[in-house]
């Protein structure tokens, strides 16, 4: 099995072998990779690699500038419809300084699943990093401040894909009639803006909708957010299809976090 890794600062210190590692998924464990379907995928190898460079290009100076090793790793023969990033304290046993350390693995199976654009894949890896760098709120119960699943759908459109977009190639996926309509509402002075907002929410659309598939529930639609309002925070679990839908949406106009998983708290 082949996997393309991309690794810009490696630990090579003693480290506390007791540190506790945090694994989180885009989505729940699923058997989406069971459906063989007759459809040809849109994302092949070279352009699935090209990617995840891109993606760690974007976050290069950072790790080399904070207590950070960060690499984004893609294992294309794994058929499994998911991405996780794993992340864990380690300190030196010498001067006791910590770094934190984060890998990101994107499967194949993910970025093959047909209904999966280019954009979409590279929201999948911006949510990864979003569990990295998208701050509070955090998972409870952890040793390393890993950020919530809500919290990482809200920076993987609103911050990530915001500047990844401009270095990705044009979009050639449809973009829904309400997905025109709310970028179209919200940036209609601004159309580099304007643009970005489409394919950020469009990919939103394609990644709720895989969620729907995995939930055995129905498609969510922008035109139908979730008016639930959580009285604490969903710090721990894995937000509807549709509140993550709305969260991608909020993210893309830069509005407030979706009161579905954020109590504001």
């Amino acid at each position: 099995m082949k996997i393309f890794l991309v690794a810009l600062v490696l630990v090579t210190t003693a480290i506390n072998a007791n540190a506790q590692t945090t694994q989180r998924a885009i989505f729940p464990e699923n058997d989406l990779h069971l459906d063989k379907t007759t459809r040809m995928s849109r994302i092949t190898k070279e352009v699935f690699d090209k990617l995840l460079i891109t993606v760690m290009h974007q976050y290069r100076r950072l790790t080399v500038t904070s207590n950070l090793s960060l690499s984004i790793s893609g294992d294309w023969e794994n058929e499994k419809v998911n991405a996780y990033a794993a992340q864990r304290m380690h300190v030196d046993n010498g001067n006791g300084r910590r770094t934190k350390v984060a890998r990101i693995t994107i499967l194949g199976g993910i970025a093959r699943h047909p209904d999966i654009t280019l954009d979409a894949l590279a929201l999948v890896v911006c949510h990864e990093v979003g569990h990295v760098l998208g701050g509070a709120p955090y998972i409870k119960g952890r040793d390393v401040r890993v950020s919530s699943e809500g919290q990482s759908d809200f920076y993987a459109a609103r911050y990530c894909m915001e500047k990844l977009v401009d270095k990705l190639p044009a979009s050639a996926a449809p973009v829904s009639g309400m997905a025109q309509f709310v970028c179209e509402g919200r940036w209609f002075d601004n159309p580099n803006m304007n643009n970005k907002c489409k394919r950020i929410a469009a990919a939103g659309e394609a990644l709720a909708g895989l969620l729907a598939k995995i939930s055995r529930v129905a498609t969510p639609e922008i035109d139908t957010p979730d008016m639930t309002v959580v009285g604490e925070t969903l710090y721990n679990s894995y937000p509807s299809a549709q509140c993550r839908l709305d969260t991608y949406v909020a993210g893309a106009t830069w509005q407030p976090r979706p009161a579905c998983w954020y109590a504001g708290d």
